[in-house]
């Protein structure tokens, strides 16, 4: 409601565009990426896959005893870690668990405001919009934020400034018009649950946006004579 509510209060000469890219994916990738924090949350030990060569070397010194074989923390211990975790942390670990058992998308979101120079007010909409977004965010697990750094303005450009930033204002226009998925920051993987959140149009019970306006319609039943030509 409330990204609804700054694009309500555009003027005529402004615009705002929002683009949410969704890639398909296998889910290979972020289910490591969750593992990985989740063994790390628990205080698992982190096993170093051994090379090649480094098995056919240690391979007579184990044979002999000499070397013990490497294995992960025992049970014990792991559940001696578990009962020391914060409730916060808890709270982490069932939010990750929870996240990859959906399906989800590979996305890429892009922001584009733009218009007249006597009705262009960059600071007031972007910054609204920036938190708009920012309701979404938490301080322990994921948070979206704006790229300034590759494709945003930047005004601590010393030189060529003007020509820089305008090279990036380009560059932004093509990527968004051609749905790139290469420019600007790498793609970031959110649930259906996630995505849903965030592509949710406001309605009364739910959520209200006071300038937001809805067209109020009238069901009718269809004709019961239709005339063909």
């Amino acid at each position: 409601a409330a990204l609804f509510e700054v694009m309500a209060r555009l003027g005529k000469d402004e615009q705002l565009w929002l683009q949410y890219i969704l890639y398909p994916t296998d889910q290979k990738e972020p289910l490591a990426r969750a593992k990985a924090e989740i063994e790390k949350i628990k205080g698992i030990p982190k096993v170093e896959k051994e090379s090649m060569l480094d098995t056919i070397v240690l391979f007579p010194l184990r044979l002999l005893g000499v070397l013990p074989t490497p294995s992960a923390g025992s049970k014990p211990e792991l559940d001696k870690k578990m009962t020391g975790l914060t409730s916060g942390e808890k709270t982490v670990l069932e939010s990750i668990e929870r996240k990859t058992s959906k399906i989800g998308f590979e996305c890429k979101i892009r922001f584009v405001y733009t218009g007249k120079r006597t009705a262009f007010n960059k600071g007031k909409v972007a910054a609204a919009f920036i938190g708009a977004i920012k309701q979404f965010n938490t301080y322990n697990m994921q948070s979206l934020k704006p790229d300034f750094k590759k494709t945003g303005i930047s005004g601590s450009i010393i030189l060529f400034k003007d020509k820089r930033n305008n090279e990036r204002k380009t560059a932004l226009i093509r990527a968004y018009r051609a749905r790139s998925a290469g420019v600007g920051l790498a793609r970031f993987f959110m649930s259906t649950e996630e995505l849903a959140t965030l592509w949710h149009f406001p309605i009364l019970l739910q959520a209200k946006s006071p300038a937001l306006r809805i067209t109020e319609s009238k069901k009718q039943e269809a004709p019961s004579y239709i005339p063909f030509e």
